[in-house]
């Protein structure tokens, strides 16, 4: 692959996370859902609602 192809496929991958992070996001705020991340090596319970203000 030359280096053009390798950032397209790149950037398509990170177009696609970000697609599916946005849809479980969603849905987990429909939920009135959580998620569950480590933070600082402590694990933290944050509401989807919550997430989203931040991001």
């Amino acid at each position: 692959m030359t280096g053009n192809e390798i950032k397209e496929v790149s950037q398509k991958l990170k177009a696609g996370i970000n697609l599916a992070f946005k849809k479980l996001l969603a849905q987990r705020i429909l939920e009135d859902g959580e998620f569950v991340i480590s933070q600082n090596g402590k694990i933290v319970h944050i509401k989807a609602k919550e997430l989203l203000k931040i991001s």
